[in-house]
C-alpha cells in the first residue's frame, strides 16, 4: 500500500476536503482550531471530517425513509398476511401477521455512517504506543467523539457487518443527495481500513489512489468555481471503449479499457482543455540511467492519449512540497513532425499555510501560458 508523504499541510488537506465534498469550511476550521491537528495523519483527519459532518447532520436531523416490515401484532396494520397465520396456527386467534411500511432511521445511508464510525474506532487504536503525547491526546479526543456518535446513532440505527453490501445497494436520489459527499468519504475510510486489516499494518494512512480521488475532486470543484462564470463547463467524463478504440483484431478475452479523464473543460460544448490530477509522493521519478529527475512516463502517455482523443491541450497537475514546476511540450512523431496539441506538467506547492496555498491555486489559473492554452483550445 503506497501512501503519500506530507506533500500537503494538514490545514490545506482539510480545506481540500471541505472544497471537494461541499462541506462547511468555517465549521471545520473552528473544530480543528480547538486542538492541534498538524500532528495527525491524513487518515485521522478524514475521520475528524466524518465526525464533524455527522455532528452537523444530527443537529439538522437524520434522513428517514419507509422500510417494509413484517410482524405479529394485535391490530391490523398495512396488509394482512394469511400464509404465516396458517403456518403458525393463528387463524381464529387475536394475533395478526401484517406487512406494512414504517418510517425509520434504520436505512442504508445511516447504516453506512454508523458502520464506518465503528471501523474508525477500531483503526484509531493502531500504533499509538509510538506516538508523541500531543498526538496521543488528539487521537483520544477523536475516539471519544467517535464513540459518542456511535452511542447516539445506535439508538436508532443497527450496525451492519457487510458494509460492502450496503455500498452496493446505495442509490442516490433527490431526498438523500446531501449525504452523497460524506458517503464518498465513508467509502474511502472503509476501503483504507479494510486494506489495513488485510495487510495487518499498524499504521493507517491513505494510499495514493484514494488521495488522487480527493485531490481530483478538489481541483475540479475549484476550477468549476473559477471558470463556469466565464462561460466554460468543467466536469469529469467517462468514455466507453467503443468511443475511443476501434477493434481491429481480437483473440481471446476483450481487455479494452474505457477512458476516464479527471477534468475536461469545454466551451460551448467543445473540449478546450483536459487535466489529469495526480497525488504522488513526487511528481518526478529518478532515472535509473543517469539519476536525473524525469516526469513519470506513464502519466505523460496517459495525458497524451487524452489530448489526442479530445483534440485539445492537456496538463498533469500534482500537489508538491518542493520547487514549483510548470512545463509544456509539443510531442513529436518519429519523423520529427510536431504534434498539434501540447501536453504539460504543473505542480502546486501544498505544504504551506492556507493563504499561500490559495495564492498558489490562483497563480496557476492566472498563468498567462495556461490561460492562452485554455482559451485557444
Amino acid at each position: 500500500m503506497r501512501t503519500i508523504l506530507k506533500n500537503i499541510s494538514n490545514e490545506n488537506f482539510l480545506f481540500m476536503l471541505a472544497y471537494a465534498f461541499d462541506l462547511n469550511w468555517d465549521y471545520l476550521k473552528e473544530g480543528a482550531g480547538k486542538s492541534k491537528k498538524e500532528d495527525l495523519s491524513y487518515y485521522e483527519l478524514l475521520v475528524f471530517v466524518l465526525v464533524k459532518w455527522t455532528e452537523e447532520l444530527l443537529r439538522h436531523g437524520l434522513y428517514k425513509n419507509y422500510l417494509e416490515k413484517q410482524e405479529e401484532t394485535k391490530r391490523l396494520r398495512g396488509r394482512l398476511l394469511f400464509e404465516p397465520m396458517i403456518k403458525n396456527g393463528r387463524i381464529g386467534s387475536d394475533s395478526l401477521f401484517c406487512k406494512y411500511d414504517d418510517l425509520s432511521y434504520d436505512i442504508i445511508e445511516n447504516k453506512i455512517i454508523l458502520s464506518t464510525l465503528e471501523y474508525c474506532l477500531s483503526t484509531l487504536n493502531n500504533g499509538q504506543e509510538s506516538y508523541a503525547s500531543d498526538r496521543k491526546s488528539n487521537i483520544e479526543d477523536l475516539k471519544l467523539q467517535v464513540w459518542e456518535l456511535i452511542r447516539i446513532l445506535s439508538s436508532e440505527v443497527t450496525n451492519c457487518q457487510n458494509v460492502e453490501g450496503l455500498f452496493a445497494k446505495l442509490v442516490y436520489h433527490r431526498m438523500n443527495h446531501r449525504y452523497r459527499p460524506i458517503l464518498i468519504i465513508c467509502r474511502i475510510i472503509y476501503d483504507v481500513a479494510e486494506l489495513n486489516r488485510i495487510e495487518h499494518t499498524d499504521f493507517v494512512n491513505i494510499p495514493e489512489d484514494k488521495m488522487n480521488i480527493i485531490f481530483e475532486r478538489f481541483l475540479r470543484t475549484y476550477l468549476a468555481e473559477k471558470l463556469i462564470p466565464t462561460g466554460y463547463t468543467v466536469g469529469s467524463e467517462k468514455v466507453g471503449k467503443d468511443k475511443w478504440l476501434q477493434e481491429s483484431i481480437r483473440v481471446g478475452t476483450d481487455v479494452a479499457p474505457g477512458m476516464s479523464p479527471d477534468i475536461v473543460i469545454r466551451k460551448e460544448g467543445i473540449p478546450v482543455f483536459v487535466i489529469d490530477a495526480k497525488c504522488y509522493t513526487t511528481p518526478v521519478a529518478v532515472s535509473r540511467f543517469d539519476s536525473s529527475e524525469k516526469a513519470h512516463n506513464s502519466n505523460l502517455n496517459q495525458i497524451g492519449m487524452y489530448t489526442e482523443h479530445y483534440d485539445c491541450n492537456g496538463l498533469l497537475i500534482y500537489p508538491e512540497a518542493g520547487t514549483a514546476i510548470f512545463q509544456m511540450w509539443n510531442p513529436k512523431k518519429h519523423t520529427g513532425e510536431v504534434f498539434k496539441r501540447k501536453i504539460g506538467l504543473a505542480t502546486i506547492k501544498a505544504n504551506t499555510s492556507l493563504a499561500e496555498f490559495k495564492d498558489e491555486m490562483n497563480s496557476l489559473l492566472s498563468n498567462k501560458v495556461l490561460q492562452n492554452l485554455i482559451i485557444r483550445g
